[in-house]
């Protein structure tokens, strides 16, 4: 052992950091429980505008675009319009699919070929 005072007081800094990264390293990669499984039940589905944000924690809600059974879309012609359909499953989902059928209103249609789905998923 050394005699020297900041040999000493360099080991002790060693030390402090050696144990609090072991300490964070434990807290960050260590043994973790598995997230609960989803409750069993039915799905819930949801329709809110493009411009709401969809959170984990959301419940489903009725509004202007959604009335809980119908999607209600309104614009201009060439406008671009944009809804999202929130699903939070009752159960583990393997697979899901999305159908849609060709809009219409005063005698013009929207093919469903002309649509963009993107997905995203929040875990």
């Amino acid at each position: 052992m050394t005699r020297n005072p900041m040999l000493r007081k360099l080991r002790a800094v060693l030390l402090v950091l050696v144990l609090g990264a072991t300490g964070w390293f434990v807290h960050r990669f260590g043994r973790r429980t598995p997230a609960a499984a989803p409750a069993a039940g039915p799905a819930r589905v949801w329709v809110v505008d493009d411009g709401q944000f969809v959170l984990p924690g959301d419940q489903p809600v009725t509004g202007a675009v959604w009335d809980g059974r119908t999607i209600h879309l309104a614009g201009a012609r060439n406008e671009v319009l944009g809804l999202q359909v929130a699903v939070r499953p009752g159960a583990a989902v393997l697979a899901a699919r999305l159908a849609c059928e060709p809009l219409g209103n005063g005698g013009r249609v929207i093919a469903v070929n002309r649509w963009q789905v993107f997905r995203e998923h929040l875990l």
